[in-house]
């Protein structure tokens, strides 16, 4: 799986590889985007710009 982030104050991130999985959790501060790979990372949904997702598929 690759998971590409634009963010609102400027840059990309891309995770390759190792993405296990993609989801949403919510806390007194607010929902955020979860991203696990071998750590988990997060993100705020109202600083993210644009978010793809893409499957890669092996044959």
């Amino acid at each position: 799986m690759i998971v590409r982030i634009s963010l609102k104050g400027g840059g990309d991130m891309v995770f390759t590889g190792n993405v296990l999985k993609v989801y949403s959790i919510g806390d007194e501060k607010g929902k955020k985007l979860a991203i696990e790979t071998d750590k988990i990372t997060t993100f705020k949904f109202s600083d993210i710009k644009k978010l793809e997702i893409e499957k890669v598929v092996q044959s």
